[in-house]
């Protein structure tokens, strides 16, 4: 090393006068240039760092060159040459620099930046490189001698420790887009401003939401002006944003995702972000403005709470031989890593004010702890190895979580789960992470919903991913309140059971047999990660009957999940206005049909009723969700509020249809307030997720909440 830079300030004068002439003299491609003397290579090429540091976090380069035979005497050039694959000339592209000197001997030595490694944009390049010597005759180029290298994103900057610990979100894309791509290409600003008003009734402080490369490269203008109009109805809602520029999950299939009609399926239209195919680095130009533009704008807006590079990018998982997540091997894991590193080093370049997330290997080059976790809260998905690490405010989940699948008793941990788990670690006096809950915000038209079911079977009763509905219902009334209560301190509960606490201390087990159970994994369920804990009813002849010690309560929304195990069961559901001796209402679901009935002395008396048509009988082993109000005399019922008809045969009659009408309306004046509680006659019937809501604030905080075309 110390002889190259003897002989390098040796031939200073000599390369100074010979000069440095720019890349766009050669008109060949790399490709054409490489096929000339590849197989008789008469020099070679050694790429060190200046300083005699690593390589990877240097700034300044020397590059060592020998030649022998007639290159000793002939006109030499080196030029550099952006790789993202190992031997792949046709996808590789010429750097800015070029240095053409007479050669006068056989060791050379050229000292060289970053800088040298830039498109004739002045774009920055990281990944792997040729260092390449040329053999040059009039226009021809020789190929004599080459070297391979990497240079990586410039460490971070960034020192601050963000604390996340206040922070509970959700995933977004507009509640009818099939896919990111459909959100920004029709980008629909009513449809925006209306979702994000109705999120704000659940407390939620900020979304994150997937930006596309692909609506910046069509439409810069309109792109940029709707990024803008999102920010702004976000923050209009009390909600900061948490933007990402590009994505591996789920569909690389560029001619499906285009095509913005539903499937009724698992999530079959959510796109890659970029295709894998135009991940070439004669599209880095773009990808470069994509990037810069928007985080050259907002970089010190504090609507931004942070930029998310990549969301789980496959070369990562891939390195460990983990396929993506359509479970087919990413022949394009190259050009993901090499395009996701330049992708972090114009980011770096911004110096913006937030920070910016990795994720998996991406590690790395992280401002924060950022996690996924589809399993226990405080897991982390994929890469278990992180659960080694602690938990602290700089911790983030930015997805977090699904509710039960199909006819599982497990889950991929719901928001009520994950945010009992995050008062326990209050409580305890532990740091509390921030947390993106049940996928996506919206149980929207990418089909998140179908995660667990197969292709072409019915609607799921309930929701596993999702926070509202199209229409602007909460999908579980219960997170309502769990969310605010955890961030605000805003009890919405008059009775609030998810019976993570094991506990019926709240409870009077007037008949039957009655527990709390954890339902521990089955090995048939892999996706199913962490035991539900339930209230039981046994099955028993007789009818079993559980009611709160809580009395006095007469207006509310109550709700709960209702699952029946057993075909032969007579019934089960929702106690109101009970008093504890066999007086008051109840709402019960059989298999045939739901029914406001009456008790009184234990005697049951069916004041009204609606039977189930022959494809839409009780989903028995699934959970149901059974939400019922009370004002008055009247008694409105509300069961699987699902955002679309059930007909999967005919998907033109898939339509997003109002959550907020009852299924059956009943008037009876018999009985004002009571107790609560529930039932079950002849079942095995599981509950959870329970509330009781007072009806005014219910109506004005959640329900009574209408949408008008610009409000806020």
């Amino acid at each position: 090393m110390k002889k190259a830079l003897t002989v390098f300030l040796s031939l200073l004068l000599l390369l100074a006068c010979v000069g440095c002439s720019g890349g766009g003299t050669n008109q060949h491609t790399v490709e054409e240039d490489m096929a000339a003397g590849s197989e008789n290579f008469t020099g070679s090429i050694s790429v060190h760092s200046a300083s005699l540091d690593d390589l990877q976090n240097t700034n300044e380069f020397v590059a060592e060159i020998q030649v022998s035979g007639s290159a000793k005497d002939s006109r030499l050039c080196l030029k550099f040459v952006k790789m993202s694959r190992s031997g792949d000339y046709k996808n590789a592209a010429y750097t800015d620099f070029e240095k053409s000197w007479q050669a006068q001997g056989g060791e050379f030595a050229e000292f060289f930046t970053r800088e040298a490694l830039q498109d004739g944009s002045g774009r920055s390049y990281v990944g792997k490189f040729e260092a390449v010597l040329f053999e040059k005759t009039g226009d021809d180029y020789k190929c004599i001698a080459k070297q391979e290298f990497s240079i990586e994103p410039v460490p971070s900057s960034y020192t601050k420790k963000d604390d996340f610990s206040g922070i509970i979100g959700s995933n977004y894309v507009r509640s009818s887009a099939v896919n990111p791509l459909h959100m920004w290409i029709e980008y629909d600003a009513e449809e925006v401003e209306k979702d994000l008003f109705y999120a704000k009734a659940l407390g939620i402080n900020s979304i994150r939401v997937f930006l596309s490369p692909d609506a910046y490269r069509k439409d810069k203008s309109a792109f940029m002006r709707n990024v803008e109009h999102l920010l702004s109805a976000a923050d209009e809602n009390g909600m900061t944003v948490i933007v990402v520029f590009f994505d591996d999950c789920h569909q690389s299939d560029k001619e499906l995702c285009y095509d913005f009609t539903p499937v009724f399926s698992a999530a079959k239209k959510w796109n890659n972000s970029p295709f894998p195919e135009d991940r070439k680095i004669e599209n880095y130009d773009w990808f470069h403005d994509y990037v810069c533009d928007v985080m050259n704008k907002y970089k010190t807006d504090k609507r931004v709470l942070a930029w998310d590079i990549w969301n789980e990018p496959w070369w990562a998982s891939l390195e460990d031989g983990v396929v993506n997540n359509l479970g087919i091997a990413n022949e394009w894991q190259q050009e993901t890593e090499d395009l996701l590193k330049n992708a972090y080093s114009w980011a770096r370049e911004i110096g913006a004010d937030q920070p910016i997330f990795g994720m998996f290997k991406a590690i790395g080059y992280t401002d924060a702890d950022c996690r996924h976790s589809y399993g226990p809260p405080g897991t982390t998905t994929a890469y278990p190895e992180l659960d080694t690490l602690p938990i602290t405010e700089n911790t983030i989940y930015t997805e977090a979580g699904n509710r039960v699948f199909g006819t599982a008793d497990h889950s991929c941990t719901s928001p009520n789960e994950w945010i009992y788990w995050l008062e326990q670690r209050r409580a305890q006096g532990l740091p509390t992470p921030g947390v993106f809950l049940a996928w996506e915000l919206v149980n929207s038209m990418t089909m998140m919903n179908y995660a667990s079911t197969p292709n072409g079977i019915d609607d799921p009763p309930t929701v596993s991913s999702g926070l509202i509905m199209s229409d602007g219902s909460p999908c579980y009334l219960s997170e309502v309140h769990t969310i605010r209560n955890y961030l605000y301190g805003e009890n919405m509960a008059l009775l609030y059971e998810s019976f993570e606490s094991r506990s019926l201390d709240q409870w009077v087990a007037e008949r039957g047999d009655w527990k709390i159970e954890k339902h521990e994994q089955s090995a048939l369920e892999p996706l199913a990660r962490y035991g539900v804990i339930d209230l039981v009813a046994q099955n028993t002849e007789e009818q079993s009957v559980l009611y709160s010690k809580k009395d006095g309560m007469s207006d509310y929304y109550i709700e709960s999940t209702v699952k029946i195990k057993n075909f032969n069961a007579k019934g089960a559901g929702l106690l109101l206005r009970y008093d504890g001796a066999g007086n008051g209402y109840l709402v019960r679901l059989t298999i045939n049909d739901v029914s406001v009935c009456k008790l009184s002395g234990g005697k049951l008396t069916v004041l009204d009723s609606v039977e189930f048509g022959i494809d839409d009988k009780l989903w028995t082993g699934w959970r149901n969700l059974l939400r019922v109000s009370i004002c008055g005399n009247e008694i409105k019922v509300y069961l699987n509020p699902y955002s679309f008809d059930a007909d999967v045969k005919d998907p033109s009659k898939k339509n997003p249809s109002s959550t907020r009408e009852p299924i059956l309306t009943v008037k009876d004046d018999t009985y004002a307030s009571g107790r609560v509680g529930f039932y079950a006659h002849g079942a095995m019937a599981q509950f959870d997720d329970f509330i009781v809501m007072d009806y005014e604030l219910a109506q004005r905080e959640v329900f009574g909440r209408v949408y008008q075309k610009g409000e806020s």
